[in-house]
C-alpha cells in the first residue's frame, strides 16, 4: 500500500537549499523558483507580510507543501 498523500501537510527541510526567483513572489501570491535543475512553484513561508522577493533573487528553499518549495528571503547572516 502506498503512503497516503497530503497537500496541505508543510515539511521543512534539516538543512535549507538555495534557489533563484524566476517569478515574483509575494504574500498570497505565489511564484516560481529555479532549485535543482528544474523550476518549482514557490511561496513564501513565515515572513512579515510585506516580503516581496523579484526574479533572479536567490531565496532560502526551507521545506515543501504539496509540490510549492516554502522560500524565504536571504539575509546577510544566511549568505556568511
Amino acid at each position: 500500500m502506498s503512503p497516503a498523500y497530503f497537500p496541505d501537510t508543510v515539511q521543512l527541510f534539516p538543512r535549507p537549499g538555495f534557489g533563484s526567483v524566476d517569478w515574483a513572489i509575494a504574500p498570497n501570491c505565489p511564484g516560481r523558483v529555479s532549485f535543482q535543475a528544474t523550476t518549482w512553484p514557490a511561496k513564501l513561508y513565515q515572513t512579515d507580510g510585506r516580503t516581496v522577493i523579484q526574479p533572479h533573487q536567490l531565496v532560502q528553499i526551507v521545506g515543501m507543501q504539496g509540490i510549492t518549495l516554502l522560500v524565504q528571503p536571504i539575509t546577510e547572516l544566511d549568505r556568511n
